[in-house]
């Protein structure tokens, strides 16, 4: 049994939540997109991309927040950014204006709503610009 039980007036309530999760969508799609392409852009073989990626996100989001834990107060809240798994989680919250249950417990949600914007967008555009830098190179 899912769903409402009155499902237009849900949708008369909720509304303004159909462009914040298009949002998240995006800002989640543009991020993930632009490290994937840019490290597979390294290599021929699709799968060595993959590992390579999936072992990044596998070392740093254990090692930065347990050290981030560990080192309390402003550089700590720093270091808990370097974890790639949640930069686009922060942004998530900065667009709903609330912390979700999977970042309340992370040093970095304590950074203000620009210094997420800023940290997400340093993550999205530099590496897209570098993905851009080398395929412009690789186009005739």
């Amino acid at each position: 049994a899912g769903g409402d039980a009155q499902p237009w007036e849900y949708v008369r309530k909720y509304w303004l939540d159909v462009p914040r999760f298009l949002a998240s969508g995006l800002a989640f799609a543009a991020y993930l997109t632009t490290l994937s392409l840019l490290v597979a852009s390294f290599t021929s073989r699709r799968a060595y991309a993959s590992v390579f990626l999936v072992g990044l996100v596998a070392i740093t989001a254990p090692f930065t927040l347990g050290l981030s834990q560990e080192i309390e107060g402003p550089a700590g809240e720093r270091i808990s950014m370097f974890a790639l798994t949640n930069i686009p989680l922060h942004l998530n919250d900065v667009i709903f204006g609330e912390m979700s249950e999977l970042t309340e417990e992370i040093p970095g949600s304590r950074l203000g709503n620009a210094a997420k914007t800023i940290w997400y967008l340093a993550w999205t555009i530099v590496p897209g610009l570098f993905l851009w830098s080398r395929y412009r190179r690789l186009s005739p």
